[in-house]
């Protein structure tokens, strides 16, 4: 399993657009069936299934569009917010945004004072809250109203499910900008990334696993050759339990863990082997 950074991501899906000719309409399709399919799971033992999307204007909301229109198609009831009026969506998130008003959604606009009432009443009785505020494309603190209803989000105490990445968390580094999203799942998108994972402690490690830990910290940091990178990727893999169980300790600086949750990576049908082939010269 590969890891990549954000700026990986973004050329990887330029890469899947320009030139093997994959419409972004067509990958936003597959990410947000995919997040649907890990809500499903994350809603079988529920009682009654209720659903709390919260979208961005941007393509992670449009994630969000069609994650709520495949839970919808499973016979699940969701109730949808969005940051601004409908009418400012533009291209992919727009056409999602329209489908599911076609289909009698109300797509409700969080700013607006009655809306926000009524999105706190609709938070209480959620079995499931959907994140799909901001992607990996956020690299700037947090500020209201944003903040706000992340807040109350995290305050709900109920379950979440980011899409792509924590709204808050950098995506590459792992720091949370502000505030973020506390999820219990995250559906990531073709790849792990980087801010996903801990550096783990020397006390947790083999004398064998040691230098290795090194060359991630190295890798992780954005030091390394790509022969390091790949001895990373293969150091974590090895090691994720015990970052997991570290993490959750709270005893690391570094806890993108505890925001993320278990992370299950949803393919999009970005071909790999290609991808990390062509993926330099773009």
């Amino acid at each position: 399993m590969k890891i990549v950074t954000a700026d990986e991501m973004k050329k990887i899906d330029e890469y899947a657009q320009k030139i093997l000719g994959i419409p972004s309409i067509v990958l936003m399709e597959n990410a947000g069936r995919g997040a649907a399919q890990v809500a499903l799971l994350m809603l079988a033992k529920k009682r009654n299934k209720n659903v709390v999307c919260v979208c961005g204007k941007g393509n992670n909301g449009g994630d969000g569009f069609v994650c709520t229109r495949h839970l919808i198609n499973n016979g699940i009831n969701v109730k949808i917010f969005l940051f601004g009026d409908p009418c400012e969506l533009k291209n992919d998130p727009q056409i999602n945004c329209n489908i599911l008003q076609n289909m009698g959604l109300t797509v409700r606009n969080i700013n607006n004072k009655e809306n926000f009432s009524y999105f706190i009443k609709t938070l209480k009785n959620a079995d499931l809250v959907i994140d799909a505020i901001f992607g990996i494309g956020l690299n700037d603190v947090i500020r209201e109203p944003y903040r706000n209803i992340i807040d109350c989000i995290n305050k709900s105490k109920k379950d979440v499910l980011a899409i792509d990445v924590p709204s808050g968390l950098d995506a590459t580094t792992g720091k949370v900008l502000g505030t973020c999203i506390k999820a219990k799942r995250t559906a990531t998108f073709a790849f792990l990334k980087t801010g996903f994972h801990p550096p783990l402690p020397s006390n947790l490690l083999s004398k064998k696993n040691k230098c290795e830990r090194s060359v991630f910290l190295r890798s992780h940091a954005g030091k390394a050759t790509a022969k390091q990178n790949r001895a990373s990727e293969r150091f974590y893999l090895q090691n994720m339990e015990k970052a997991i169980g570290y993490a959750s300790s709270r005893l690391h600086k570094n806890k993108s863990l505890l925001y993320t949750g278990k992370v299950e990576v949803v393919d999009i049908s970005i071909p790999e082997k290609i991808a990390f082939k062509e993926r330099k010269g773009l």
